[in-house]
């Protein structure tokens, strides 16, 4: 017997935490965010993108003041956000996506069924979508792309294990898993390491050296135009893209995309002054994550709106493979120092943009939030710290934390903890990498002890990048991995978060895999003249945004 995989499954509530998600978890100030020019096409006898945007007398470009330049567009490969937040939902779609209630919805395939034993699922495509190459997208496509993505990713492999996507027809799509995978759809969804679709013959064609792909080809509404190192990444818009759902309806990823915009720059800019700057004199009409000294000013600046979000679950993240941390008593003295409210206030000024939390999921995961392992958290105790170097053998060793050097949070971060080891007696180094080359540092275990990560909200706490053997970190502990596969194997809210309060009571209390710090909240600045604004999960959603003249 086949069902609709939210109808039963769980309950509905196990695989939806009551996570508020990245778009609406604060609130955004000053003016009317809900989809203003959607509303003025919708039900209008529009026949192009082209004739909306002259209809409601948008500009061709749209320029968004970025602070991160991506290392590659080939999100397959990566997991860092500046990655997604260009690509996804742009460039590329997934065969399911997430809405702003990180509810699972359909993308690129019309429907899905999973078995009730959680070990088959099977995806119905839909016809006639294009890649930006001009090849419609079927089977082999997909296939194709999601075994590469299992290939690539840690969480998936362990979920999946041996089993590969298989080509049913050109439009249906499967896989036999040999245990219950209760999660798959949200895994795909959730695009912390993109399970984007690509076309075959373009991943069939590589870069021999790296493996990635060699052209960004995907069947998002904007099509990969230039990327001018250093200055701007240009999205142009596709003449033959396929929108999906009901015009006018967007939440998160999900929904109809307008394509109001022709052109969409995504301007990088590491000087957060100068997207201050830029956004005041109208050279961008939207910049990121700006400095939270300046959001009261930005709140009362006339012609200008703002948009707090949940950025993300700031941890720092133990190198398990390599150096002083191999060692869990060097890990303990760190967990056992490190003093949330001082790194956050650090990174982030004031404590409007933080909150400390015990609980590796966010509150706002209501389902799966908990303070279980409390007992040996944020315990900021000197002399505890001490006893586990001496336990340790700890004898001056240079202990390495990286950091990118053009992320100010990061390094601020760093440089706060940094003294809170040598008020301890350890000497310690910070490893220093520009962006471009932070994630290459960040895979390779004999480059640091310790980096900062801001984790992007997950709809299930199995599915934390931390827990993969695989992702930066290395995670190398069995006993987490088989609760990770219990939790993906059970069938009900109630036995899964009790294998999550021994699991993260296990994290905190032995194998402390990271230490959480808190949740941290960014703002975003935009014009008044733009429409549709939405951010979701650190990124614009570019789809229907457009700025009028």
């Amino acid at each position: 017997m086949k069902r609709r995989f939210l109808a039963t499954l769980l309950a509905g509530s196990m695989i939806i935490s009551s996570l508020t998600g990245c778009q609406k978890t604060a609130d955004q100030t000053k003016g009317d965010t809900t989809s203003a020019a959607s509303k003025a096409v919708k039900g209008e006898d529009i026949s192009s993108p082209e004739q909306a945007a002259q209809e409601a007398e948008y500009k061709d470009e749209l320029h968004i003041g970025y602070k991160i330049e991506p290392a590659t567009l080939d999100t397959m490969l990566i997991s860092d956000a500046p990655a997604r937040v260009v690509s996804y939902g742009s460039i590329y779609e997934a065969l399911v996506t997430m809405d702003e209630e990180f509810k699972v919805r359909e993308e690129l395939c019309e429907s899905y069924e999973v078995s009730a034993d959680a070990k088959e699922y099977t995806w119905k495509l839909r016809k006639g979508v294009k890649f930006h190459n001009g090849e419609e997208m079927k089977a082999d496509d997909v296939v194709a792309s999601m075994n590469r993505w299992v290939e690539h990713y840690g969480n998936a492999k362990a979920m999946v294990g041996d089993s590969q996507f298989e080509k049913v027809d050109d439009y249906t799509v499967k896989i036999t898993l040999d245990e219950p995978a209760a999660f798959l759809n949200e895994l795909i969804a959730t695009q912390t390491q993109g399970s984007v679709i690509m076309p075959k013959s373009v991943l069939d064609d590589p870069d021999p050296e790296t493996g990635a792909v060699k052209s960004y080809v995907g069947t998002g509404p904007y099509k990969f135009g230039e990327w001018k190192e250093g200055s701007y990444i240009r999205l142009d818009r596709f003449d033959d893209y396929q929108p999906y759902g009901t015009e006018g309806e967007t939440s998160g990823w999900y929904g109809y995309k307008s394509q109001l915009t022709k052109t969409v720059y995504f301007d990088i800019v590491t000087d957060v002054s100068t997207r201050t700057t830029g956004i005041q004199t109208g050279e961008f009409d939207v910049v990121t994550e700006m400095s939270s000294d300046d959001y009261q000013m930005f709140q009362s600046t006339e012609g200008l709106q703002t948009w707090k979000e949940l950025n993300g679950e700031w941890v720092i993240v133990y190198n398990k493979a390599s150096g002083l941390t191999q060692d869990v008593n060097i890990r303990q003295a760190v967990n056992a120092i490190a003093d949330p409210t001082e790194i956050l206030t650090a990174a982030h000024g004031s404590s409007e943009f933080f909150r400390v939390e015990v609980s590796f999921m966010p509150e706002e995961t209501a389902n799966w939030f908990t303070d279980a392992g409390k007992e040996n958290a944020h315990r900021v105790d000197a002399d505890l710290a001490k006893e586990y170097l001496a336990k340790a053998n700890y004898n001056g060793e240079p202990f390495r934390i990286l950091c990118a050097s053009n992320d100010i949070n990061l390094t601020n971060a760093a440089v706060a903890l940094k003294a809170e080891l040598e008020s301890i007696g350890m000497t310690v180094e910070m490893v220093t990498p520009d962006w471009t080359s932070y994630s290459t540092y960040r895979s390779d275990p004999s480059k640091y002890d310790v980096f900062f990560a801001a984790l992007m909200p997950v709809a299930v706490p199995s599915l934390q990048l931390f827990l993969s053997p695989t992702w930066a970190g290395f995670t190398n502990d069995q006993k987490i991995f088989d609760m990770v596969a219990q939790m993906n194997q059970t069938s009900s809210l109630e036995d899964g978060q009790k294998i999550w309060d021994e699991l993260q009571t296990y994290c905190w209390n032995e194998s402390l895999p990271a230490t959480k710090l808190g949740s941290v909240f960014l703002y975003n600045v935009y014009n008044e003249k733009v429409d549709n604004f939405v951010f979701f999960c650190s990124g614009p959603i570019i789809g229907n945004m457009a700025v009028r003249k």
